[in-house]
């Protein structure tokens, strides 16, 4: 498995804010699995995810969606670089 999905474009660096969201919702997640596992061997039934737990994930994933809309907002201002020009004037 390649670490593709954590670069923000093809061949780029490795995106800190994808990988802490990623870190964050994957041990939040797989400690809530870990628990209704081990509760649904000793016969104590489905346990829920809390309230501190779901906010924490909503905060994390709500917080990678304003970095990302700030990022494409602030793009869009630039003027264009020399790889976005065409060398070739029939395109």
């Amino acid at each position: 498995m390649t670490a593709n999905f954590l670069q923000g474009k093809q061949g780029g660096k490795i995106s800190m804010m994808r990988l802490a969201t990623m870190i964050v919702v994957m041990s939040i997640m797989g400690v809530w699995v870990a628990h209704n596992i081990l509760a649904m061997i000793s016969g104590a039934g489905f346990m829920s995810m809390g309230q501190p737990e779901c906010m924490l994930i909503a905060l994390t994933l709500g917080a990678k969606a304003f970095q990302y809309y700030g990022e494409v907002k602030a793009n869009r201002n630039t003027p264009p670089t020399t790889n976005d020009i065409p060398s070739d004037k029939t395109q």
